[in-house]
């Protein structure tokens, strides 16, 4: 036994403490990741990832390991739940339905989609799942909460840290590249917005890529974004019932969480909508809903080395490429007129 081992608390408070005080580890880097974000731009979630794999090293020590496990799983629930307090079911009514149709389509073809390039590409498919649900939903939220939905030895820490790497660069380039492209097409305001929300992955390079065209187009986007979030709901539901039920019919394996922090996502957005939520309230749980994706994905950047990504090769990035492609063709071909 590792003389690190030993020096492991047996008691359950000391544990708890110890836990604790790793947990300081990515809660620095969040706070680190923001700052460096805030003064000279880019994504947040990306500068979190990268600190987090560069201090990898750190990973060895147990109360670091124990924190991060924690961090990216339970403070994860947490901001995951808390994201429903940016929504209303008014947002949603306001859409109209042929956006909402719209968005059940692409949300349902990018999953299915995942699933079907998974196996074209020979890759484990509860991890192409996974990737569906990230290019289908919310990014690097969706990628994370539908990891807690999944039979825990059925993933690999570092393919679902690779997940969020690559979706998040694909939205950092989508933010960039649809503005001018739909201009070009002279798709512009309230048009330009509902493609900018079915086709972007998270939500941070929606509002960017909105706002960068004008009002109508940005509150659009935003409401649009929002409408995809609230799908993760069903979708965390639908996919861990389904490969839990897998799971079950193994015996030697045990059954994958029940992802109880939906419930808690669902609640926050029905008190959201009857106005329960006080606005300065409200403002409190989106940014403690941010910080808590945050400090579970440089959680998620301890736990993985970058030698671990390195050789996980060119089929997963294809896989998302091509399914964020699909989703942006559905989203074009589906626009109201």
């Amino acid at each position: 036994m590792s003389q690190a081992a030993l020096a492991w608390p047996r008691s359950g408070w000391q544990q708890r403490a110890a836990t604790a005080r790793g947990a300081l580890l990515p809660a620095t880097i969040a706070v680190a990741a923001s700052f460096v974000a805030d003064h000279h731009g880019g994504p947040v979630l990306l500068y979190a990832l990268l600190m987090g794999m560069v201090l990898n090293f750190l990973h060895e020590q147990p109360h670091v390991q124990q924190a991060a496990q924690v961090c990216s799983s339970r403070v994860l629930r947490v901001g995951v739940a808390l994201l429903g307090a940016r929504i209303t079911w008014d947002q949603c009514a306001h859409l109209g339905s042929h956006t909402v149709l719209l968005l059940m389509a692409c949300v349902t073809l990018a999953l299915l989609a995942g699933a079907a390039l998974g196996r074209l590409l020979r890759w484990p498919l509860h991890e192409a799942v996974v990737a569906g649900g990230a290019v289908a939903i919310c990014g690097a939220s969706a990628a994370l909460a539908l990891s807690e939905a999944m039979p825990r030895h059925r993933l690999r820490p570092q393919v679902v840290l690779y997940i969020v790497v690559c979706v998040t660069c694909l939205s950092t380039t989508a933010m960039v590249v649809y503005p001018p492209l739909l201009q070009a097409m002279g798709i512009v305001d309230a048009r330009a917005g509902v493609f900018l929300g079915a086709s972007i992955h998270d939500v941070a390079q929606v509002i960017g890529a909105g706002y960068h065209m004008g009002q109508a187009a940005g509150d659009t986007a935003s409401v649009t974004k929002m409408m995809r979030v609230a799908m993760l709901v069903p979708a965390v539901l639908i996919v861990g019932w389904a490969f839990r039920e897998r799971a079950d019919a193994d015996a030697q394996v045990p059954a994958s969480a029940r992802p109880w922090f939906l419930l808690g996502f669902a609640l926050l957005v029905t008190l959201n909508s009857v106005g329960a939520v006080p606005p300065a309230l409200r403002v409190l749980l989106v940014t403690a809903s941010q910080f808590c994706i945050l400090v579970a994905v440089a959680a998620l950047g301890l736990r993985t080395s970058l030698q671990q990504l390195g050789k996980l090769g060119w089929r997963l990035p294809v896989l998302l490429v091509v399914d964020s492609l699909l989703l942006a063709v559905v989203a074009r071909v589906g626009l109201p007129g």
